[in-house]
């Protein structure tokens, strides 16, 4: 029931995977016999990643995700729902800003981290970032846009002081992908595969390079200065095809495959 923009009459309830700390069920809004929506979901999706090296994402690279909400009017609850891949990205911490204070979890099973807001009155939402998703990376050269997205299989629902569909948009854009100290990929040249490398210090590293079925083609040492490195990776010509480099050091190891 609302009056004057205000539940006075509350029988709704949320089921499903996200759970407050007092054991409330918390997912999927349910009013007396239905859903609060019956709108298709308003939601702009973008990455803004031209300025970082998605290639040289590895294991334990750091990456900051924003969620952006651009709003025209009060809202009232917001349930955002986002798939997010464990297989390639692990959950740091979620920071909530400009009043956003959801429960939010993390179903691993559903691959889907869902932040959960409601209140009897609107809530103090701005137009800007909303929270940042900080994570770590679990694999190498993926791609960032697939690895986390909203959720094909649920809707962004939002709702206005009514109760109906807000006019309201939200996207989650990437923000920041930093290398927690050995980044590393491949270039191909005229002159043959040239390995390309950015560490935060100076340090020893060994490059092992073998085929696709394990057998060693060729071991070296060598020292990478602070910085980026490029170094001309050996040809053999009797031996074409792919290959596969691991670059180790005290830092972390990286494996990269390439064709020679």
């Amino acid at each position: 029931q609302i009056e004057n923009g205000v539940n006075t009459g509350i029988r709704c309830t949320k089921i499903g995977d996200v759970y407050a700390t007092s054991g409330t069920s918390a997912n999927s809004w349910v009013c007396g016999s239905g859903s609060y929506f019956k709108s298709p979901q308003t939601v702009e999706t973008r990455s803004n990643v031209s300025n970082n090296r998605t290639d040289l994402l590895g294991i334990g690279t750091e990456i900051a995700v924003s969620l952006h909400l651009k709003k025209y009017e009060d809202i009232l609850s917001i349930e955002l729902p986002i798939f997010l891949d464990p297989t390639l990205l692990e959950i740091k911490s979620v920071v909530f800003d400009n009043g956003f204070g959801p429960y939010w979890n993390y179903n691993k099973d559903l691959k889907r981290l869902v932040l959960l807001q409601w209140n009897q009155n609107p809530l103090h939402l701005e137009s800007g970032t909303i929270a940042t998703i900080h994570l770590v990376a679990k694999s190498t050269n993926f791609d960032i846009n697939k690895a986390i997205k909203f959720d094909p299989n649920r809707n962004v629902e939002i709702s206005n002081r009514n109760m109906e569909l807000a006019n309201a948009t939200v996207g989650i854009v990437v923000e920041n992908i930093e290398s927690n100290g050995l980044d590393a990929r491949i270039l191909q040249s005229f002159a043959g595969s040239i390995l390309e490398t950015n560490v935060k210090e100076d340090t020893e590293a060994e490059i092992r390079i073998v085929n696709v079925q394990g057998q060693n083609l060729e071991s070296m040492k060598v020292y990478l200065n602070k910085g980026n490195n490029r170094i001309t990776l050996p040809t053999d010509h009797q031996v074409k095809g792919i290959k596969i480099l691991n670059l180790s050091s005290k830092m972390k190891s990286t494996t990269l495959k390439y064709i020679d």
